[in-house]
This record gives C-alpha cells, sequence and structure tokens, in this order.
C-alpha cells in the first residue's frame, strides 16, 4: 500500500495532468468558435450562473468595467447574449 504523502503526489501529479490537457482541449475548441478566451470565460460564468451585471463580469475577469462591456457588446453582436 502507498503511503499517504506518496497518494497525495500521485494525485497532484495525475490533476496536473487532467488539467492541462482539459484546458488545452478546451483552448483548442474556443479558437475554433473564433470566441476569445475571456468571451468564453463570460459565458460560462453566465451559464453557471445565470445573469449578472458588467461590474461582477469585471472583477470576475479582472478588467475594466468598459473592457468587460465591450466583451458582452461582441457576443450581443454574434448573437451568443442578450443584454437586459
Amino acid at each position: 500500500m502507498t503511503s499517504s504523502p506518496q497518494l497525495t503526489e500521485t494525485i497532484r501529479q495525475a490533476m496536473d495532468v487532467f488539467t492541462t490537457r482539459s484546458m488545452h482541449e478546451w483552448s483548442r475548441y474556443v479558437k475554433t468558435t473564433g470566441l476569445s478566451m475571456p468571451q468564453f470565460g463570460i459565458l460560462m460564468h453566465l451559464y453557471y450562473r445565470s445573469s449578472c451585471g458588467i461590474s461582477h463580469l469585471s472583477e470576475h475577469l479582472d478588467v475594466s468595467a468598459p473592457a468587460a462591456s465591450q466583451l458582452v457588446d461582441r457576443l450581443v453582436q454574434h448573437g451568443l447574449l442578450e443584454r437586459v
């Protein structure tokens, strides 16, 4: 049986591999859709949260409110979001 520190390290290594591969696949998918990673981040955030304001998105993405607003506007132009 493996020791606890050894098991912990094995789990960390597996999670590192999984995370790297997962992010690579998400990045590849996002590139095929023509979205930027921040735009995709907004869509994922709204999917799980349903709705929120620009100020919340700007804090979540660590960008200014005008930058978040521009990202949302591009998603609206592509028909992926509706601003209310």
